[in-house]
């Protein structure tokens, strides 16, 4: 087994994934699966927000506010104008398309027909899903 991909801390879905949780009022670190749990009755394209990942070629890259910043910019903008189910679905539906497309460009690429992920993001049951 060795390792054939990872993300530097600036670009972790697992901390923006803390901070949509701060954001919308529960303890990060903690209740992350609240905001799963959440997701399943919003509506993410309800959203009018750009993606807060890029992926290219085996890398993704994350492209916005990070920490305190990034939480009081949510509610300040993001969490004022939809509902929290609809932020919750949005910020899930983005964390599910990028681990896919890791997930799926690495399996090509090494042609494993068996992918281990490890991080707190693969305790997310709707990404296991």
């Amino acid at each position: 087994c060795w390792r054939i991909a990872s993300a530097p801390l600036r670009d972790s879905i697992g901390l923006f994934y803390e901070d949509v949780t701060h954001a919308l009022g529960f303890i990060p670190g903690r209740h992350e699966g609240k905001v799963t749990g959440l997701a399943a009755s919003g509506d993410w394209t309800r959203i009018d927000a750009p993606p807060p990942f890029q992926f290219d070629a085996g890398r993704v890259s994350y492209r916005g506010p990070r920490g305190l910043r990034a939480v009081r910019a949510w509610r300040a903008g993001i969490c004022r104008r939809y509902r929290r189910e609809d932020i919750a679905a949005w910020a899930q539906h983005h964390v599910e398309e990028c681990v896919t497309a890791i997930a799926a460009y690495w399996g090509r690429q090494t042609a494993c027909a068996r992918l281990a992920l490890a991080g707190g993001v693969f305790a997310n049951v709707a990404v296991n899903r």
